[in-house]
């Protein structure tokens, strides 16, 4: 199940309309959610959404049309985007959205993150939970803007000590995770975020911290 989640001004109109984007394996609806809470659907082709080469026209209440052009990921401005469902891999063309704030990989069969996730600088929320990952790349130290990273419920046996960069970093899941028992007395103490993020910036080499 791929959603995508964009604001858009209407032609004429004052206030934006959002709207949310699904797609899975058999069919897509494009879910319109107008100021006053009512909610509109329309079916959409997803082989769209999969090769990013068609537009997608949105209908409101008043029948008016707004096109959301998916043919130019630099013009698009979404700034969520939720990919779950056993999902294996990962579209390249997510590494092109650098105007995500927020990203949720959860409940996929996802083993690796890529290095590409560095190019994701504006992100502030990286739900990775409920994967198969056994690492994480040390790119993730480029994300500087992150406040919260779920990593619960994956595979990982060791955190790379660039998270030690997060300075922005407010909650942080670990727990399901075969990590060393070091990092869960840390993590579990009083203030135990900020301990733990200090650990690791003071164990990178002095060459990478900063």
């Amino acid at each position: 199940l791929y959603v995508f989640v964009s604001t858009i001004q209407m032609p004429g109109a004052s206030l934006n309309y959002h709207s949310s984007l699904s797609v899975d394996e058999t069919t897509a609806y494009s879910r319109r959610i107008h100021p006053s809470q009512q909610y509109y659907y329309q079916s959409i082709e997803p082989s769209s959404f999969y090769t990013y080469q068609s537009q997608l026209s949105i209908q409101n209440d008043h029948q008016q049309k707004s096109s959301l052009s998916t043919t130019d990921t630099k013009k698009c401005e979404w700034n969520e985007l939720e990919v779950t469902g056993n999902v294996r891999n990962l579209s390249p063309i997510l590494w092109t959205l650098s105007q995500l704030t927020v990203l949720y990989l959860n409940d996929n069969q996802l083993t690796r993150l890529p290095s590409e996730i560095a190019c994701l600088t504006n992100l502030v929320t990286l739900d990775l939970s409920n994967n198969k990952l056994r690492n994480l790349p040390s790119e993730i130290g480029e994300l500087i803007s992150l406040r919260e990273l779920n990593l619960t419920n994956n595979s990982i046996r060791n955190l790379p000590y660039e998270l030690g960069k997060l300075f922005r970093l407010q909650s942080l899941g670990l727990m399901g995770n075969p990590l060393p028992a070091e990092i869960f007395t840390i993590y579990t103490e009083s203030n135990g975020l900020q301990k733990l993020l200090t650990y690791f910036l003071d164990s990178l080499p002095s060459s990478l911290n900063g």
